[in-house]
């Protein structure tokens, strides 16, 4: 007799939705942020555990492998080699240097952990991207009936279950109020840092007054104005469609620089 192949049931399977994403409104009435050393070390790790998956085997489609584009493990590297990110100055402080500076300045020689958690803000977006974008693809393959919450997501890895439970987990620790608060504080001071910088640097080369500088940089430590310079870049329930594309317009000018220069040294 022959054997009865067993037919996907589409529709069979599901998993539990994620938490809601993290809101402006949330971060602004939390009292108190994460400490950064947690955040980076959360971060770090589970960059390390969804590269090694997408390492591991194709569940997840063919992994991007371009180094010119801002993918979790380009950004990954970029931390941890030193390099910076593009500059967060306004377009009206901005010059071409400051984008070669990020092209290939590797300005920080310590430990990845010690860097500013300011410097972890386009891996926190990719993050968040990532775990959408693998949530998205369990949810089809249960949908499809081709898989069930007990399918190995490549040999001796974990099973959908299991993984979904961990990106569950981790998607709590990164929309957690006090994590954004962390993450909102950090680019915001880091933002006004820079243009205090830049300022400073201006007086340096003779184009603005030392008056005009100290004006300026009181001007901008002001409660009111501090408060509404740019912290974290909200994405409606971190959409990973939308966030890849604001990454990838931001480091634009980046790798423009990156493949010249690789064309020039090649």
């Amino acid at each position: 007799m022959p054997a009865i192949l067993s037919l996907p049931v589409p529709g069979l399977y599901s998993l539990p939705p994620f938490s809601p994403a993290l809101t402006q409104d949330a971060v602004h009435a939390c009292p108190e942020p994460l400490p950064a050393y947690l955040l980076i070390g959360h971060m770090l790790n589970l960059s390390i555990h969804l590269i090694s998956i997408d390492a591991a085997g194709s569940f997840f489609g063919p992994r991007d492998t371009s180094p010119y584009t801002p993918s979790l493990y380009v950004l990954y590297t970029r931390l941890t080699n030193g390099y910076i990110a593009p500059s967060t100055l306004p377009p009206n402080f901005l010059t071409l240097s400051h984008t070669q500076h990020s092209t290939h300045a590797n300005i920080f020689t310590g430990c990845v952990n010690n860097r500013p958690l300011a410097d972890y803000q386009d891996l926190y977006y990719a993050l968040l991207a990532r775990i959408r974008e693998m949530q998205q693809r369990m949810a089809d393959h249960l949908r499809s009936g081709f898989s069930t919450p007990m399918t190995h997501i490549f040999p001796s890895g974990p099973t959908l279950a299991e993984l979904h439970e961990t990106l569950s987990s981790y998607w709590d620790v990164l929309n957690d109020a006090a994590a954004g608060k962390a993450m909102d504080d950090a680019v915001r001071e880091a933002r006004v840092q820079s243009i205090q910088d830049e300022i400073v640097a201006r007086v340096a080369r003779n184009v603005m007054s030392g008056e005009e500088a100290e004006r300026q940089i009181m001007r901008i430590r002001e409660r009111e104005v501090y408060d509404e310079q740019m912290g974290l870049e909200w994405t409606p329930e971190w959409d990973a469609a939308l966030v890849n594309a604001k990454l990838g317009e931001k480091y634009r000018g980046v790798f423009e620089e990156c493949r010249r220069r690789d064309r020039k040294d090649g």
